[in-house]
């Protein structure tokens, strides 16, 4: 499971979870995240996990 937040003054203000989904079909090339939210995120093994970080956070659902 992967965790990612945002905080201000040491207050989280934002928090997405997800867990890697274990009928990954590309195994090794590629791993499937299912957020808390029930979104789905890609994710290609090589790339810079802070680029995971950002497609989980992505899913967060603003109201302004």
């Amino acid at each position: 499971m992967l965790t990612v937040s945002i905080s201000i003054n040491g207050e989280p203000i934002y928090a997405r979870s997800a867990r890697r989904q274990e009928d990954d079909v590309n195994k090794g090339q590629k791993a499937t995240y299912r957020t808390d939210s029930g979104d789905i995120v890609e994710f290609i093994y090589g790339d810079n996990i802070i680029e995971l970080a950002k497609k989980i956070l992505d899913t967060i659902k603003q109201d302004y």
